[in-house]
């Protein structure tokens, strides 16, 4: 099932201490919508994992750096060690990690 995009400020206000969250979209384009609002919701948010079917024409719609100021503008008490930060994105899904995560770390996925 999709998750769409109308529904990410509802997921906010009905499971705001999420850590870890996977979702499935249609497209790369509709994810990086969604990640913003989780990004600037979800204070307690390690891994976030989105699948999607459709390609973009976008070659890194989410960098690093970017992830790290928004959430730095949405949570300014809290620190991220720039270095446990990582983003990957392929044909299928865009993974971010903001912190290192013993759970994540043991995980492995199957696409």
């Amino acid at each position: 099932m999709y998750f769409p995009l109308k529904y990410a400020s509802k997921l906010i206000a009905r499971c705001s201490s999420l850590i870890h969250l996977e979702l499935r979209a249609i497209s790369l384009d509709i994810c990086t919508s969604i990640v913003d609002i989780l990004l600037n919701g979800l204070v307690n948010l390690i891994n976030l994992k989105l699948y999607f079917n459709e390609q973009t024409l976008l070659d890194d719609p989410y960098p690093k750096d970017y992830i790290i100021k928004k959430r730095r503008q949405a949570f300014p008490m809290h620190i991220y060690n720039e270095d446990e930060v990582t983003v990957n994105v392929n044909e299928q899904f865009l993974e971010i990690y903001l912190r290192a995560c013993s759970i994540c770390a043991n995980e492995t996925y199957e696409v």
